[in-house]
């Protein structure tokens, strides 16, 4: 119940992502309507001299943040709303990308001596979702691979889906740092934003260019603690490892990033003909929206 409570809860994190990418420009729209505001009472005021230059610094330093907050809004907005609407949750499943994801991962797995056998992929009839607007198909394969072959195709689809490095972390684990960065540096949390909205395969193919990049905004050695704490957390560090390599290259080289979403449905193991090798069944629940007739 607890695992189907969590991808039920990444399936609404999916179809909320189209509505929230667009919660940024209204922010930074509301944001450049009160500098206005601001710059108007200025105008009309007459404030002391010796108040002047601060005051003009910090809406200086308000203009800068309501440009980037503006133009990082632009960007993401159209990218992220174009990537969840055609490859994530698509009209229809697109078998051939599907396929070309397991051709990727079966034959990097086999170069590296971590996959003996891949059946070809099954995949059943749309039926009506749980999850309001959807329909679902269950995706059947098995393989026998090595322990290390069964942890990449589990971690792979944990990946489905995922857009970003902030969709790597839980609701609460993006409060905090955004918590600590307000209290660091409340001008940060533009880059800290800009970080968290990173494409993922982008940052775990160069982690250390985003990270520098985040960290020149931050010096408190308990902020670091912090970020970096998260930065090691085992779904990061997946992501970099399995992302960061040879499958991560190859999905990018072929098109086929992002990954449609996709949930396990059911997994059954059992041990293979060699130590620590294994027949891992899975059958795998794919989404693509509703036809409204």
């Amino acid at each position: 119940m607890e695992n189907r409570s969590f991808y039920r809860q990444r399936v609404r994190t999916a179809l909320l992502l189209t509505a929230g990418v667009s919660m940024l420009a209204v922010s930074g729209f509301l944001l450049s309507q009160s500098a206005a505001t601001v710059l108007e009472v200025r105008e009309i005021s007459v404030p002391l001299v010796s108040d002047i230059p601060q005051f003009e610094r910090r809406i200086s330093l308000l203009t800068d943040q309501i440009e980037l907050a503006q133009l990082h809004a632009a960007t993401r907005t159209g990218s992220a709303e174009e990537r969840m609407n055609v490859f994530v949750i698509p009209d229809e499943v697109d078998l051939d990308r599907l396929v070309g994801v397991f051709d990727v991962v079966g034959s990097i797995l086999r170069e590296q001596g971590l996959l003996a056998r891949m059946s070809d992929i099954t995949l059943g009839d749309p039926t009506p979702s749980s999850e309001e607007g959807l329909e679902e198909r269950l995706l059947t394969v098995q393989l026998a691979a090595h322990e290390d072959g069964v942890q990449t195709v589990l971690s792979l689809i944990k990946f489905a889906g995922l857009l970003t490095v902030g969709d790597l972390l839980s609701s609460g684990e993006r409060k905090l740092l955004l918590q600590k960065t307000e209290e660091e540096n409340p001008t940060g949390v533009i880059a800290m934003e800009q970080f968290l909205s990173t494409d993922l395969l982008s940052y775990a193919r160069d982690p250390d260019a985003f990270e520098e990049q985040l960290l020149r905004a931050f010096t408190s050695p308990s902020f670091l603690k912090t970020l970096q704490d998260m930065l090691q957390s085992s779904a990061v560090r997946d992501a970099r490892k399995i992302l960061g390599g040879n499958i991560g290259n190859s999905l990018q080289k072929s098109a086929l990033w992002p990954l449609p979403l996709m949930t396990l449905h059911e997994a059954r193991i059992r041990a293979g003909s060699a130590s620590g090798w294994f027949v891992l069944s899975l059958q795998i629940t794919l989404y693509n929206r509703a036809h409204v007739l």
